[in-house]
């Protein structure tokens, strides 16, 4: 695995990322593979980071995430001191599509109002990456 912190939180990437650009083969080739493999892990990345910036922020400990081919895993503990209520268990589950839905509507706002102009429709496709992530 590949490890790395991003802002103070330990991501570890699995080797089984490198299956996205096997199956992106075929249907990409060239830097646009390169922009389906980054794109669908960057959108799995903040889906993960936000249960785990949401863990942190209501006193969650031992906060880490590891990517993996087709998804991610967030695992904290929740508070001992402060232990976390079941409203705020429920706001770290949904951080995460939060986090998509939120980045995906700003690309589909910025391509829609032509700040963002794709040559093809990748921009667009990532955007859909980002909500469903």
């Amino acid at each position: 695995m590949l490890p790395l912190r991003i802002f103070g939180i330990p991501v570890r990437i699995n080797w089984s990322v490198a299956i996205l650009a096997i199956l992106g083969i075929g249907v990409y080739d060239g830097f646009a593979l390169v922009m389906f493999t980054f794109g669908v892990v960057a959108a799995v990345l903040l889906h993960e980071l936000g249960h785990a910036f949401t863990a942190r922020r209501f006193g969650g400990s031992d906060i880490m995430v590891t990517l993996y081919a087709f998804g991610g895993l967030t695992t904290f503990q929740p508070g001992v001191e402060r232990p976390m209520s079941s409203f705020r268990l429920f706001l770290v589950a949904a951080a995460g599509s939060a986090t998509g839905i939120i980045t995906g509507g700003a690309l589909f706002l910025l391509i829609r109002n032509d700040v963002l102009t794709p040559r093809n429709v990748d921009i667009e496709a990532l955007a859909w990456g980002f909500i469903l992530a």
